[in-house]
């Protein structure tokens, strides 16, 4: 994985209205060899041929997935292919965000029921550059006879709600350095590269962003994050953070294998 060298401002990103290219077919386990490598190898070409989709490739900016809500809760949902895009739901004042990229699901919220008397908002912005297939019925239909799929990607959405659950306990802990500190290393356990000078972490999030990942005002997160560079503990790069050190312990609690 490349360091993402696009500025990213959550607050521009999110006053601009995506560019998305029209729906495509695309073979989704050649984009995915991750979900490919589940099929058997002799069955393997044949599932890559069988199993087509609609895409979309999307700029940076606002994204509303609403056009696909219909399709996507007919079947396993929207599969991130390529990119990040920032999953932000909440009211006005307060908002929690998650970041999604290369073999996430996703799908759209559909209107919530008319008991709910204040219904959150939900929104998407594309941080960096993303291609997204629709994996609605028809892809369902075509994947049937590769059920080995279907425990893959009910697989990946368990985990994204395990690490959900991981940023909610970071969330817990009371002083912002440490929060931040911990969220860095909880995802740099998945996009993390480790270099001679420390651990990037090649993902384009903005101090806004962050504060909203771990319960906080930006202009405190921004005064963290100055401590954490004081400390040698995070330096911000272009596109991207530097962390060195190791992880905190406490991360440790957290781990998958529990």
């Amino acid at each position: 994985m490349q360091i993402l060298t696009a500025e990213a401002s959550a607050g521009s990103i999110a006053a601009l209205p995506v560019r998305e290219t029209a729906p495509r077919p695309v073979r989704v386990l050649v984009e995915d060899r991750e979900l490919a490598q589940c099929v058997g190898e002799e069955r393997r070409v044949l599932a890559e041929r069988a199993c087509v989709a609609g895409s979309m490739v999307l700029q940076r900016g606002r994204w509303s997935a609403a056009p696909y809500a219909q399709e996507a809760s007919a079947g396993f949902g929207l599969l991130v292919l390529k990119g990040l895009i920032s999953g932000r739901v909440g009211r006005r004042g307060g908002y929690g965000a998650e970041l999604l990229g290369p073999g996430d699901l996703l799908r759209p919220l559909q209107r919530p029921s008319p008991r709910a008397s204040a219904p959150f908002d939900s929104n998407w912005a594309v941080i960096h550059p993303a291609r997204v297939a629709v994996l609605g019925p028809q892809f369902v239909e075509r994947a049937a006879a590769y059920p080995e799929l279907a425990g893959v990607l009910i697989g990946r959405a368990l985990l994204r709600t395990r690490r959900l659950a991981v940023i909610m306990a970071i969330v817990h802990y009371p002083r912002v350095e440490t929060r931040i500190h911990m969220l860095f290393w909880h995802l740099a356990a998945r996009w993390g590269q480790a270099t001679p000078d420390g651990t990037v972490l090649p993902l384009p999030v903005t101090h806004a962003l962050l504060a909203e990942m771990i319960g906080s005002r930006r202009p405190t997160v921004t005064k963290a994050l100055a401590q954490l560079a004081d400390q040698g503990l995070v330096t911000q790069l272009r596109g991207g953070w530097l962390l060195t050190g190791t992880a905190p312990a406490d991360l440790d609690q957290f781990s998958p294998s529990d």
